[in-house]
């Protein structure tokens, strides 16, 4: 999410309550953004329904496939689709 020039994630814990953070954005890859800072490795980034995403809320995310490694079909534990800042 993107508001006045700073970028802020939903991010889902192992308890699936959403947290939002912000992050620091840094180039375009493709149709997404790499994030430089703010996100840690196997994080679950909720991207579709984000303008529902409140602090604190409970949050049943699906899983997904990948699509930042074409030649991959590995699914990962993310929120549903692949994070689009």
């Amino acid at each position: 999410m993107e508001l006045q020039g700073n970028y802020q994630v939903a991010v889902v814990d192992a308890e699936n309550k959403v947290s939002i953070r912000p992050v620091k954005v840094g180039d375009l890859f493709g149709n997404m953004w790499i994030i430089v800072e703010g996100l840690k490795p196997g994080e679950r980034v909720i991207v579709e329904g984000t303008q529902k995403a409140q602090e604190g809320m409970l949050w049943l995310p699906n899983p997904m496939l990948r699509q930042c490694c074409p030649n991959r079909n590995e699914q990962t534990d993310g929120a549903s689709q692949p994070p689009r800042i």
